[in-house]
């Protein structure tokens, strides 16, 4: 209840409802808008990730349809949070049968975890994989012998999961490796469910454009250099503590200190048995966490990009590993437990406030449309902005399907996106400038690295600047045709 406090604190106490919070978001409602309309990605318009997003706001893009894009979604950033309540909910189902009390240790690590409440702040895939991947660990302790044993019905849990957000693949391949040491028939069973939900699950979406899809999904994320956060802002991230995430040139000793005491105490943990179960053998669902943990951890601080919300896909896994770890006979049991639970709110609970992160526009005006007319057009890099504007346009048929301006980006010139090479790149100029003349309204949230003078000198002489602060961008609107 109280993680599920921080989340309704976080849309209105920093001021979320109707302002621009995220990039992302606004690419995943407009994809979601884009179907609703039937019109697919890969092929009709750019998008990098897996498109099983766009049904889990389908219901969302059709209020929208029916009502106002910012009706549609707001009402799908509120989904988002049930989505993350449920998240943690999960993590106390597969937590039933353990004690009360590392039943509140696996939930309250999760649950405050900065990445995960980060993550939760606005659309974004993270909650929407993880609860498909804890869900499949709870089928997965079904023990029916009917034709959906647990593990088939965990394989299309995670098969959707996979759809959604290809990272799935990381707890996947422990969930089989771990069955397969037990049982290779069930292992084999999980494997082939996982597979064939994958493929009928993106197969209506991907079958018109095989090779696009490819090139979006793999190719192009495959393609992005180091960016986002950096090593020391990652261990931040992944571990709760905020001098990790922003340490200054001042506190260096700080941060080694910091690592160098946590990995002493998982050594003495491990040495004393609380790791590995006190020499038995440990439960399938610990070391599904405990490896997951593992795995998705150095894939996250080994990943060409890290931003702030990737962490919420390791707090379950971490909080789970944390809740089903052995404690050995020579700490009491009771000192044990407060000791870790004291650990985990100072590292987990320290950094609450900045982790409710602040919008970064102020908020966009209900007004009317930013296009007026059945044929009018808009295109901005910013979907946000055009949706909470209900000006977002790219179901018209005379109009572009900018849904993914930097997605775009980043395909057509292998990985990249607003960097001043970018404007170099004839290619990715030339469709700019096809977006722009079809437009009677461009929205620019920011002075784009990537654009090319090209591009700056159509919008000069064919369009008037605004500066809106409100909306966090510039708007150039067309200038009336002049005639004789």
């Amino acid at each position: 209840m109280l993680g599920a406090l921080l989340l309704v604190l976080q849309s209105l106490w920093r001021g979320h409802v109707g302002r621009v919070a995220e990039y992302d978001d606004g690419v995943y409602f407009a994809a979601a808008l884009e179907v609703a309309r039937g019109i697919l990605p890969y092929r009709s318009f750019d998008f990098l990730q897996p498109p099983l997003i766009t049904v889990w706001l389908f219901p969302f893009a059709v209020v929208a349809a029916d009502t106002s894009q910012r009706l549609g979604f707001e009402l799908a950033r509120w989904f988002t949070d049930l989505v993350t309540v449920l998240d943690v909910v999960l993590v106390g189902v597969l937590m039933r049968g353990r004690s009360t009390a590392r039943m509140t240790l696996a939930m309250a690590v999760t649950a405050f975890s900065i990445g995960f409440l980060q993550a939760s702040q606005t659309i974004l895939l993270e909650p929407y994989l993880v609860f498909w991947c804890l869900l499949g660990l709870v089928a997965l302790r079904r023990r029916s012998h009917g034709v959906l044993d647990g593990e088939i019905l965990a394989g299309i849990c995670f098969g959707l999961a996979g759809a959604t957000k290809v990272w799935a693949v990381f707890p996947a391949a422990v969930v089989f490796l771990v069955l397969f040491s037990d049982h290779r028939r069930r292992a084999l069973r999980f494997a082939l469910a996982t597979g064939v939900t994958f493929i009928v699950a993106i197969a209506p979406f991907v079958a018109s454009a095989p090779v696009g899809a490819f090139r979006q999904v793999l190719l192009a994320q495959a393609q992005r250099g180091f960016s986002g956060e950096s090593v020391a802002g990652r261990l931040g991230s992944l571990s709760g503590l905020a001098v990790l995430s922003h340490p200054s040139r001042e506190e260096p000793a700080a941060v080694v200190g910091v690592v160098v005491i946590a990995v002493g105490a998982a050594l003495l943990l491990w040495r004393r048995g609380a790791l590995r179960g006190g020499g038995a053998r440990a439960s399938e669902l610990a070391r599904i966490s405990r490896w997951s943990a593992l795995v998705i951890g150095l894939a996250l601080l080994a990943a060409p990009e890290f931003y702030y919300h990737y962490a919420g896909f390791f707090a379950p896994f971490l909080g789970l590993a944390v809740g089903t770890a052995e404690v050995p006979g020579w700490l009491a049991p009771r000192r044990s437990i407060a000791v870790v639970a004291l650990v985990a709110v100072i590292a987990l609970l320290g950094d609450v406030q900045a982790a409710i992160s602040p919008p970064i526009s102020g908020p966009v005006p209900v007004s009317s449309p930013l296009v007026h007319g059945a044929s009018a057009c808009a295109v901005s890099d910013q979907p946000s902005v055009l949706i909470l504007s209900n000006s977002f346009t790219g179901g018209k048929r005379a109009c572009p399907h900018v849904v993914d301006w930097l997605g775009t980006e980043r395909v057509l010139v292998h990985g990249t996106s607003g960097v001043p090479a970018d404007s170099r790149s004839r290619v990715f100029q030339a469709v700019v400038r096809q977006w722009v003349a079809r437009a009677q309204v461009v929205v620019l949230s920011s002075i784009d690295g990537g654009l090319g003078p090209g591009v700056y000198a159509l919008l000069g002489r064919r369009f008037l600047a605004q500066r809106r602060p409100d909306l966090g961008a510039t708007l150039y609107r067309r200038l009336p045709v002049r005639r004789g």
